[in-house]
């Protein structure tokens, strides 16, 4: 029904539009396309597509926690692919987060995480590592939606995960099937909290259980408050939010939830609803007391009466809780689009979504966010001058019953929300789940990913080379090779698996061979043998093909410092020459380095504490090891897993 109220809208407006109406330019259906791409155990991928403030950082999509769900489809190859595309464009690489459950050090691995409509309850654990992770100084975005927004039928919807406790049954734990619809329990792969108020204690927020529309769907718009009335703030002006509402001058909903001020020491409101503008979304429950603000007992269900101002709560908020930062939106339809990717996991249907992230002023406003997000801010807190009062409350947030049983439909037969055995062809995860949407026919795309930023001595340097869009089961004369910036001396000896030697020169590689897939699709690991340098310098990777340079990529060759040695042992069975090591510190990648066959492993590390992945081109084998690197010292891996420190 919302899609359907959308939909109608956006005819409505055309009409309007072709007979003169002073709407304003129409505006296109869709962002500018990118390329999505593969990583090296198969998550989906956006490399920067231009340099800006996101350059060198990473931009990570949570998809654990049933963002594809019925309707939804909040990835970033699929609703959310506009704005994954627009990141892109900022300088971020973009990627799609499928490890569950949630850790820290995982987390780590990105200067800001977005949670789209997440359906699936966080454990205590989960919500105990997003909170060091923004105390970490990381950013967190979670996009919400209207109460009852449950698109998997669990009883659960955005707005009850991201509080931590579903409407009426605060601080119960849920393990039995009255709160796991259709038979789930804590047996199953997903373990939920304790029903606590996490998201007011952690961040200074809650989300309202509250369904709003906006007015007049045609016309109206949140827009600047009313400068004379202080219960009417509206879209706050850039001055007053740390410059994320600059550029933003029209935001729109269909069919979402406000957002309470808990503690304005650390949350502010940055978009109210105008007073006036929102009314009861036509689907609420008629009899619901809290569908909007009211000193009584509401409006009917699409009722003429309308509210809104400070009172209702914001529809937008950031918080500064100390360390990271944190940002909230009451509605998806802001950064949605119309390219849903995956069919409904319950009935195999195709999804229709909104053109959201090119309506009003959107998109700006969600490329302001994220920029906000992932700088960090030494201080903490929201400036005293900024404060605002604390929202209000019209009910009892913890006892407050919920207006009809849950969930708001009946699963169909044979659907369990919980088992991806049970989707339906072509839904996301399991077996069903497709892979990426690969380039137009006849586009090619080379990427390096990961490209680790610096190089070290006596490494063998491991880079993953993804292609797409190639012709099927054609074979490419390729060449890679690492050379000197200044000068384009060649550095590096090419690893040749077929004989398992490396290029016996420097400076005259041979090419190779290398056929795409059935799709299209070509990735593996390449691997250098780096010479010996003298001083810091920078470097350059590229991957040629025919006499056509089809990326080129910087990175630096660091020989000074104080380092230390990592032993990776013949035994673990990583050894085949197509492994390869990454090390990660505080959140990014450092280098890579190919696990060399026929022995044990001695790779140059900087002293310092990583976390370890080893990956093959199609698996991760082990994630998230934590190793510390001591200098002048050596490291056995055997040793840290046998003393427990793979989390993988």
């Amino acid at each position: 029904m919302k899609r359907f109220l959308r939909a109608l809208s956006t005819t409505l407006a055309s009409v309007l539009l072709l007979t003169g109406s002073l709407l304003g330019p129409a505006t296109p259906a869709h962002a500018a396309s990118c390329t999505v791409a593969t990583t090296a155990d198969g998550r989906p991928y956006v490399a920067p597509t231009a340099s800006g403030p996101g350059t060198g950082k990473k931009i990570g999509f949570d998809n654990t926690h049933a963002e594809t769900a019925g309707n939804a489809d909040w990835v970033l190859d699929g609703g959310f692919s506009d704005m994954a595309c627009a990141i892109a464009g900022q300088g971020y690489t973009v990627e799609e987060i499928r490890a569950y459950p949630l850790t820290q050090t995982g987390l780590s691995a990105y200067n800001a995480v977005v949670f789209g409509e997440a359906n699936i309850p966080l454990t205590t654990v989960e919500e105990q590592a997003l909170q060091q992770y923004v105390s970490g100084g990381g950013g967190l975005l979670l996009v919400g939606d209207h109460y009852q927004a449950d698109r998997n039928l669990n009883t659960w919807d955005a707005t009850e995960v991201f509080n931590g406790f579903r409407r009426g049954h605060y601080n119960q734990t849920y393990t039995s099937p009255a709160y796991n619809y259709n038979g789930a329990s804590s047996t199953t792969t997903y373990t939920f909290n304790t029903g606590d108020d996490w998201l007011a204690g952690a961040f200074g927020f809650r989300f309202r259980f509250n369904a709003m529309d906006l007015s007049n769907a045609t016309t109206g718009k949140f827009a600047a408050g009313d400068p004379t009335d202080p219960e009417d703030p509206g879209i706050l002006a850039p001055a007053q939010t740390y410059g994320v509402t600059q550029g933003v001058s029209q935001i729109a909903t269909y069919a979402g939830s406000t957002i309470s001020i808990v503690d304005p020491t650390r949350a502010m409101g940055v978009i109210y609803p105008n007073k006036g503008s929102i009314k009861r979304w036509a689907s609420a429950q008629a009899d619901d007391p809290v569908a909007l603000y009211t000193d009584s007992v509401g409006t009917p269900a699409g009722g003429s009466a309308t509210f809104g101002g400070i009172n209702e709560g914001a529809y937008v908020v950031i918080a500064k809780p100390g360390g990271g930062k944190v940002a909230a939106a009451g509605d998806s339809s802001l950064w949605e689009d119309s390219t849903p990717r995956y069919k409904r996991e319950d009935n195999g249907n195709t999804k229709s979504t909104h053109a959201g992230w090119t309506d009003s002023d959107h998109a700006v406003l969600g490329i302001n966010l994220i920029n906000w997000l992932a700088t960090v801010d030494a201080t903490s807190g929201i400036d005293s001058a900024l404060r605002q009062p604390a929202t209000p409350e019209p009910y009892d947030p913890f006892t407050i019953g919920e207006p009809l049983s849950e969930p708001w439909s009946t699963p169909p037969a044979g659907y369990r929300w919980y088992d991806a055995s049970s989707f339906k062809a072509g839904a996301y995860n399991g077996n069903n789940t497709p892979g990426p949407t690969p380039p137009p026919t006849g586009t090619e795309s080379w990427t390096w990913n990961p490209l680790p930023p610096n190089a070290y001595p006596g490494n063998k340097l491991a880079i993953f080379m993804d292609a797409q869009g190639l012709t099927p089961n054609t074979a490419y004369s390729t060449q890679d090779y690492l050379y000197v910036t200044a000068g384009g001396t060649q550095i590096s000896k090419r690893y040749n698996r077929t004989s398992g030697l490396y290029d016996v020169s420097y400076t005259a590689l041979t090419p190779q061979s290398l056929t795409p897939d059935t799709t299209g699709k070509l990735q593996r690991w390449e691997f250098w043998d780096l010479q010996p340098a003298t001083a810091n310098r920078g470097l350059s990777a590229r991957i040629k093909v025919g006499s056509s340079n089809k990326v080129t990529q910087a990175l630096t060759q660091v020989t000074t410092g104080s380092f230390g040695y990592l032993t990776i042992e013949q035994s673990l069975g990583y050894s085949d020459g197509t492994h390869a090591a990454l090390f990660t510190k505080t959140g990014a990648l450092d280098t890579a380095v190919q696990i060399v066959g026929g022995g044990n492993t001695t790779v140059t590390v900087p002293a310092g504490t990583y976390s370890l992945d080893i990956k093959s081109d199609t698996a991760t084998q082990k994630s998230n090891v934590p190793v510390t690197i001591t200098a002048g010292q050596t490291a056995s891996l055997s040793a840290i897993l046998g003393g427990g420190g793979d989390t993988g």
